[in-house]
């Protein structure tokens, strides 16, 4: 009943012809195609449809039907339309095309494109418009001097979008047919393979040519995930407007300045060079010219990109693994050096997580060039005796020269004590870095008599000495507190000029690995004494100096004195606190000065073992034999793994009640060996830490389960001894002498001891076949048992003889939160912590205190409140808690950032600096959250003193 052709399976052939046509240089194009007849209905008779060749109204004019009506044309209709079209179209034939001049009118130029009403010439801006008009793929191509402006006019109308849809589309019909064909090397690549809108000759009275489509200024409506239902139409109109408001949020208003961030471009792994290379390679630059649209990728200039971050995706869901980039665009620098570029650059428009634009250049470089260039008044720069450049601060400077320094000590050298020290030497001030444990020097030493011999130093240990319990760790940098911000990339420049490989700044899991830390700490140690710093290692902080309510210095001994007979008082203006998690005296000291501390909820576990190759073939399949023990093309397999368990799912014989809770791995260290982390012979602790390289035969990952204080009804020893009894009983059933006691995986799951003889393990103090249903109490290893299970169907073969469990993992501060019982209890109605003074404690209790130590990374259960813009205590003037230890940090960048923001805040309490630095590098982001109410000891000083002298 309908006239032919068909309209929808014409649009459809051609639509499929285009993408797929190979085009001729114009100068090889037969003139017959370009001239002659096609005869009617050419598929008539054929099994299926051929694709249209280039269509001759004159010929053979088409009948439409009445707008999708359903309704037909009169044979009188029809007869009187088919008339008036042949008069038009031979009142607009063209004899000859390539004589004469060509009039294009109504070409609509963006305001933001056209150098204004005094301008009549040909700018880009209108060679764009020509080059959509004539369908040339490159408008910086065309030379301005074979065109010349007849009329200009300026339309403001806010009625009609811009530009006019039916006036572009017409000036588009009349050239079609004069369109000679392009060399297929100039062909722009998104014109053979992007898609076009929907159904674009709806409602007109003929057909027309369909245009380039681009994704930013047509944005499509999806279906659900083709399942063949369309969205309703309420449902198209909210799509709609939610992206008509993201893009108008993301206006840009010079798109030639500054520059575009594009992210998650995959490159696949037999296009990339590999993990070791950062570069821009031939098929990064391929995934770049599909994002601008250019036609030829090889053409785009390798130095106008830089690689912000480069990552590794192999997740099954994807037909190949591939490495994901993030680059930066230089704008100006890809202008000067490809002008045909122009064009493209126009019509790019911001897109959520893929496209950024970023007009001013942000703080980049490290923290001491940052610092550096911020002094606006070279009159506030100080050459030290050592020739290094400090800021004086320009009140102190310029009101008295004489003036004595501020003198901060900071104490801690682990990240957060670092690089505050760092920015107040830098900023001028009189630093004083006190650490109990030994330079990174000797503690090597002190660690490998522990490794080799079993000497444990109590204060020099992979817990306490220079660079942390960080620095014999992983040394991983991985963070969630913003990867590309500001503040994160200061603190990796910053490690990478004090030696860091420069990888680390792109690697989207960067890692250092203990070999490359201790000589990046032997360079900061050197710069800040170069700064003036006042380094003491060895030295122990036994209390605070305090005077009404203000810390006015400390109160040190030597380290290896225990009986505090050579005990000295320092003075100092402030006091930044960054002990980390170890330092359980410290926080018994925070405790007696009637601090407020808030705790949390704490996590135990197993580090579990599992051989490298096995990880490799779990996580790459075949791509395994990529990796060569870190050497080969794609980085070492890791994984990280989360369950939520509930009272439900955990088992027949759950006893996990309706709680929830949460079991998950940390801590992963690919290519690694499992280490000991006691500061205490009669307590076991295990951690694991790898190399640069990570070419160990063994994988290691800490799997924990949280505990709440509702869980010490069922704990024995009374409860709060839960975390000393861990630890003790893994030192007991390992036999002593810091033997682990492990057991498989698979005996583990079914509640046996199947063999005494373990598989081989890279623990190197030894190891000892054990039941590790015995260590913990049955919830927790219930939930334990679950996540195993679940994990194995996440990752298969995760089950597996060759895996071994070691005991065991405490999260850090437990020893506070599981040897007081008088600091807290549960409220399961408000579902927070409540703390509660009782008064009195048993003696027993803080026996245990004084003894129990713990090592894991994961978030900090204990939180000592300050303000949130000067980072000082809510309880005592003049001290700064800063990083993991103070419950705001979760590793080693975390609290690199903490500590430096920090010094910063201290900085402008004592008017050292009148600048907004930090503003410049992002807003400070704090690992910990607070929520429940604080709490205060109800006991006064003396009387809670008394009690620990007894």
């Amino acid at each position: 009943s309908l006239p032919y052709p068909k309209p929808r399976v014409e649009r459809a052939a051609l639509t499929h012809f285009t993408s797929s046509m190979s085009l001729l240089p114009s100068n090889l194009v037969p003139l017959h195609l370009q001239t002659l007849h096609h005869p009617p209905n050419p598929n008539r008779g054929l099994p299926f449809p051929i694709p249209r060749l280039p269509y001759s109204r004159s010929q053979t004019p088409r009948i439409l039907c009445a707008k999708r009506t359903g309704k037909q044309r009169y044979p009188s209709e029809k007869k009187k339309l088919k008339q008036k079209r042949k008069q038009t179209l031979t009142l607009t034939t063209v004899d000859n095309k390539f004589e004469g001049v060509w009039r294009l009118s109504k070409l609509g130029v963006p305001i933001h494109s056209d150098p204004g009403k005094d301008f009549l010439g040909v700018s880009p801006g209108l060679l764009q418009e020509i080059a959509k008009v004539i369908e040339f793929p490159v408008a910086s191509m065309l030379p301005q001097d074979a065109f010349s402006v007849v009329r200009k006019s300026f339309d403001a109308r806010k009625s009609l979008p811009y530009p006019k849809p039916r006036v572009e589309r017409a000036a588009l019909t009349h050239f079609t047919s004069s369109m000679s064909l392009l060399p297929s090397n100039l062909v722009p690549l998104h014109l053979q393979t992007l898609h076009h809108p929907p159904n674009p000759n709806r409602g007109l009275p003929f057909p027309i040519p369909r245009l380039p489509y681009s994704r930013s200024q047509t944005p499509r409506i999806l279906c659900a995930k083709r399942t063949g239902k369309q969205r309703y139409p309420s449902e198209k109109k909210k799509l709609k407007q939610k992206r008509k408001q993201t893009l108008t949020l993301t206006t840009v208003d010079n798109k030639f300045e500054g520059v575009w961030r594009l992210s998650k471009l995959g490159v696949p792994i037999h296009s990339d060079p590999g993990k070791d290379f950062l570069g821009v390679s031939p098929g990064l630059l391929q995934e770049i010219a599909k994002v601008i649209e250019f036609p030829v990728a090889s053409m785009l200039p390798q130095d106008a990109f830089s690689v912000v971050r480069k990552s590794f995706d192999a997740r099954k869901m994807l037909k190949e693994p591939k490495f994901v980039y993030t680059v930066d665009m230089d704008v100006s620098k890809l202008l000067s050096l490809e002008p045909r570029t122009w064009d493209f650059i126009s019509r790019l428009e911001p897109k959520l997580g893929l496209i950024e634009h970023i007009p001013n250049e942000r703080a980049s470089g490290d923290l001491i060039s940052i610092i550096h260039d911020s002094k606006k008044n070279p009159k506030d720069i100080v050459t030290t005796e050592n020739g290094h450049n400090i800021y004086s601060g320009s009140e102190q400077s310029s009101k008295c020269p004489t003036i004595k320094k501020t003198k901060i000590a900071v104490v801690g050298s682990g990240p957060s004590g670092l690089f505050a020290s760092l920015v107040l030497a830098e900023l001028g001030a009189d630093v004083t870095l006190i650490e109990r444990g030994q330079a990174v020097e000797q503690r090597g030493r002190d660690i490998g008599a522990l490794v080799v011999r079993r000497i444990l130093q109590k204060e020099s240990n992979f817990c306490f000495g220079e660079g942390g319990a960080g620095t014999w760790s992983d040394g991983k940098l991985v963070t969630r507190i913003g990867r590309n911000s500001g503040s994160v990339q200061a603190v990796m420049k910053t490690l990478v000029h004090f030696g860091a490989p420069k990888n680390i700044l792109i690697d989207g899991k960067p890692h250092l690995g203990t070999d490359r830390l201790i000589p990046l700490l032997r360079n900061f140690r050197q710069h800040l004494q170069g700064l003036g710093v006042t380094i003491k290692f060895g030295t122990r902080v036994d209390d605070l100096l305090v005077e009404d309510g203000h810390v006015v210095g400390v109160r040190v001994s030597d380290s290896r004195d225990k009986l505090q007979f050579n005990s000295q008082k320092l003075g100092y203006d402030g006091v930044v606190l960054a002990v980390g998690h170890s330092a359980r005296d410290i926080y018994q000291m925070l405790l007696s000065h009637n601090m407020v501390l808030v705790p949390k909820d704490f996590a135990v576990g197993l580090r579990i073992e599992h051989p490298q190759e096995l990880i490799n073939r779990i996580q790459y399949s075949a791509l395994a034999t990529e990796v060569y023990k870190g050497r080969g093309k794609v980085p070492v397999a890791d994984y990280k793994v989360v369950n939520y368990i509930n009272g439900e799912d955990g088992g027949p014989s759950s006893n996990l009640g309706a709680t929830g809770r949460n079991c998950y791995s940390f801590c992963m260290c690919p290519g690694g060996q499992v280490v000991l982390t006691s500061t205490n012979p009669s307590e076991l602790c295990v951690n694991g830490m790898s190399f640069s390289r990570r070419a160990s035969k063994w994988a290691n990952a800490a799997l924990v389960a949280t505990v709440s204080t509702k869980d010490f009804e069922t704990l024995g020893c009374g409860g709060p001894l839960a975390g000393m009894e861990f630890e003790r009983k893994a030192a007991i059933m390992g036999g002593g002498n810091f033997v682990v006691p492990v057991q498989t995986v698979t005996d583990f799951m079914e509640n046996r001891l199947s063999v005494t003889s373990v598989p081989p393990s890279s623990y190197r103090l030894g190891v000892k076949a054990a039941n590790l249903h015995e260590l913990f109490p049955i919830h927790i290893t219930e939930a334990l048992q679950h996540s195993i299970s679940t994990f194995d169907k996440e990752l298969p073969g995760f089950i597996t003889s060759e895996a071994l469990l070691h005991g065991v993992e405490v999260s850090p501060f437990s020893f506070i939160l599981l040897h007081f019982p008088f600091l807290y209890h549960w409220d399961s109605l408000a579902n927070v912590f409540l703390l509660k003074g009782v008064g009195t404690f048993s003696l027993l209790h803080l026996t245990f205190f004084a003894t129990c130590g713990s090592q894991t990374r994961t978030s900090s259960p204990i939180q000592i409140p300050r303000n949130t813009d000067t980072y000082e205590s809510t309880s005592l003037k003049g001290l700064y808690p800063v990083g993991e230890g103070a419950g705001y940090a979760g590793g080693i960048v975390s609290a690199a950032v903490d500590g430096m923001f920090a010094g910063f805040a201290v900085a402008r309490n004592f008017n050292l600096l009148d600048s907004c630095i930090e503003y410049s590098l992002g807003k400070a982001q704090s690992a910990g959250v607070v929520n429940p109410p604080p709490y205060r000891s109800t006991m006064s000083p003396k009387r809670y003193t008394s009690i620990l002298d007894g």
